[in-house]
């Protein structure tokens, strides 16, 4: 069984490294309704996360510990977040 950080190199523009691990992932307008997942903390090689104009709500402080440590570029425009 595949997993979901398999599915998503294949996903253009996400890019993985050539061992298969998510660097870039972008999900602009996709419709996500939710408030930042703990998930993406553990994607532990991102470098780059986009996630513009999409319904995401929650406080920027919370954020923050979510965030995977390698991040350079962040992108969360158009969204609902707080703070």
């Amino acid at each position: 069984m595949r997993s979901l950080e398999d599915d998503l190199c294949y996903r253009p523009p996400n890019k993985c490294d050539s061992e298969g691990h998510l660097l870039h992932l972008n999900l602009d307008d996709v419709g996500l309704r939710c408030e930042f997942p703990e998930l993406f903390g553990l994607l532990s090689n991102l470098t780059t996360l986009e996630l513009r104009r999409n319904d995401i709500s929650g406080n920027v402080e919370e954020f923050a510990k979510n965030i995977p440590e390698g991040i350079k570029y962040l992108s969360l425009t158009s969204n609902q977040i707080e703070g």
